[in-house]
């Protein structure tokens, strides 16, 4: 995913949204060709130890320290542990 679309996808998930939602509307509005573009993401951000999930990857949750971040803050925090 593009880092605009990375950034939407936070921040709508930083609102309280649902992950599942947030990817149907992106998909509905052909941001994403698939959803498997989100599910790696969210993935990634997984291993960064930002997201947590349980059964599924699309509904899973920020973890409360990164949602008190703003996308922009979680790149210069990254950029910084380089």
């Amino acid at each position: 995913m593009s880092p605009e679309l990375e950034e939407h996808l936070w921040e709508r998930l930083r609102e309280g949204k649902k992950p599942r939602e947030v990817i149907d509307s992106m998909l509905d509005v052909g941001s994403l060709q698939s959803p498997k573009q989100a599910w790696a993401t969210l993935s990634k951000w997984g291993r960064q130890g930002l997201y947590d999930w349980g059964v599924t990857i699309d509904l899973g949750w920020l973890n409360r320290d990164a949602r008190l971040r703003t996308y922009s803050q979680r790149l210069k925090q990254q950029a910084g542990e380089r």
